[in-house]
């Protein structure tokens, strides 16, 4: 669609504006992927400006019915091909980031790292294991950051680039006996991790309106790191101060 996709609104006029389009998206992809996804319906997933407000990751997905579930491997992403994609906040300088080759072999959510220029995420690059990686807006300089610590959920970096937090999937061996999940801090420099506390979060990975994600992220000075949880079955946010640990 060339009318659909990434919308920008003045919330002072209300007035808005298609900044990036599904079709642009899907220009840019290679050929091989344009005719793969043939027949597949393309959509736009989460959006995210980095922390300078001079760049948006944009998740980029084809929906393909019938689909092999185990397309790229066990692990994989199944019917729902994800993609990442950036541009300017007006919508200009569109790159492919990351392409369903890489992401396709099975990870989790991206984030920006605090330069503003890199992303973080998980992805298993094997099929199997879960590594944190980066690499640039454009695609460039991808890095595994630790062969010895392994990925979850969705890792956001400490302003000093070098800990990590994130949660944790119920269904990974991370989570405790009574299903509940750690918030995990992690040292890239020394390879080292310490589980900070143990949240319940529903305990259903897989059931779409019951599942809960922590969803960890540092607040703006990074004295903080708010997160989801569910204690007593109730969702509820918290604000954890860890800024000793760092």
């Amino acid at each position: 669609a060339e009318d659909e996709g990434i919308w920008r609104t003045d919330l002072k006029t209300g007035k808005k504006d298609l900044i990036v389009s599904l079709a642009q998206a899907h220009d840019i992809l290679p050929d091989a992927d344009k005719k793969r996804f043939e027949g597949g319906t393309f959509y736009f997933f989460h959006s995210k400006y980095n922390p300078q407000s001079t760049r948006i990751l944009q998740v980029f997905r084809c929906l393909m019915q019938n689909a092999n579930d185990n397309e790229f491997g066990i692990g994989g992403t199944g019917v729902f091909k994800p993609m990442l994609v950036t541009f300017n906040p007006d919508g200009s300088d569109l790159k492919l980031a990351l392409s369903n080759e890489v992401w396709g072999k099975g990870g989790h959510h991206p984030n920006w790292h605090p330069n503003g220029k890199e992303i973080l995420m998980n992805l298993k690059l094997d099929y199997e294991h879960i590594k944190f990686c980066t690499y640039r807006y454009d695609g460039s300089d991808f890095k595994v950051l630790s062969e010895a610590v392994e990925g979850s959920g969705h890792p956001s970096f400490h302003g000093n680039g070098r800990h990590i937090i994130t949660d944790v999937y119920p269904d990974q061996h991370f989570a405790s006996s009574s299903l509940e999940v750690p918030i995990r801090l992690v040292d890239i420099e020394s390879e080292t991790e310490q589980n900070l506390c143990f949240v319940f979060t529903l305990g259903m990975p897989n059931a779409n309106v019951l599942r809960i994600d922590p969803h960890t992220f540092w607040i703006r000075d990074y004295s903080k790191v708010c997160f989801n949880a569910a204690p007593e079955v109730i969702r509820q946010i918290y604000l954890s101060d860890f800024s000793e640990l760092v």
